[in-house]
């Protein structure tokens, strides 16, 4: 199956069996005005995630913005070409950006050589940079939150639908290494933080969907505990 259907305007086009092992997972939004979101991009699976998006049963040419949680390409390998063939608004944190944009000395922090495919650079639209904001996409309200610790840009995202409140937590488990600037001091604050939301779904990049509210936290404070913080 190409596409999962997580509530009546929440889909996960990618990841796993739906687009390749190597991506995270990739989630699109339907928003008030009929455009669509789509959070994350894979690493190469540009075709793939159009296929699927029509699947559904949507105009890929509705896919007006995308949203970057954070550097690495398994989030952001298709970036510059959903911008090139769509002209997305690409949303990201500023401390995400350089590295996004393909400045020189960042590149250990996207991590293409794990994978072993080439980083194509795009340009950040809309830079993130308070703790929390919202922005309003296509008449839906989107919080971003700020949540360091995997890497000091990397955000989660929270929409409403159905009366579910839905929080897109792509690496929430880590992992934390040097080369990513990572901080577990920072990411224990940002798991609290995310806790404190109280989501009804969880959808985290590599682990997959997570609910109701109850098993939401319990997987939060399951990585607190394995990372010796619970």
């Amino acid at each position: 199956m190409p596409y999962s259907k997580i509530t009546e305007n929440v889909f996960q086009i990618g990841g796993g069996s739906f687009s390749g092992s190597g991506d995270a997972g990739v989630f699109l939004v339907l928003c008030k005005d009929e455009s669509l979101v789509l959070i994350d991009s894979g690493v190469n699976s540009y075709e793939i995630l159009i296929q699927n998006v029509e699947e559904i049963g949507f105009s890929s040419d509705r896919i007006r913005t995308l949203i970057l949680t954070h550097a690495h390409i398994d989030h952001t390998g298709t970036a510059a070409e959903f911008k090139k063939n769509l002209n997305v608004q690409i949303y990201a944190h500023d401390w995400e950006r350089e590295a996004i944009e393909g400045v020189p000395g960042t590149e250990k922090i996207i991590a293409a050589s794990w994978y072993g495919v080439p980083y194509y650079p795009v340009k950040v639209d809309v830079i993130l940079k308070k703790q929390e904001e919202k922005h309003k996409i296509g008449g839906t309200e989107f919080l971003f939150i700020h949540t360091p610790g995997h890497t000091p840009g990397s955000i989660a995202v929270l929409v409403e639908d159905e009366d579910k409140r839905i929080l897109f937590g792509q690496d929430i488990h880590g992992p934390f290494m040097e080369e990513f600037n990572s901080n577990i001091s920072d990411w224990v604050d940002s798991m609290k933080l995310l806790i404190s939301k109280k989501a009804d779904i969880l959808c985290e990049g590599h682990f997959g969907i997570y609910q109701p509210a109850p098993n939401v936290e319990k997987y939060i404070r399951g990585q607190l505990r394995q990372n010796n913080k619970g």
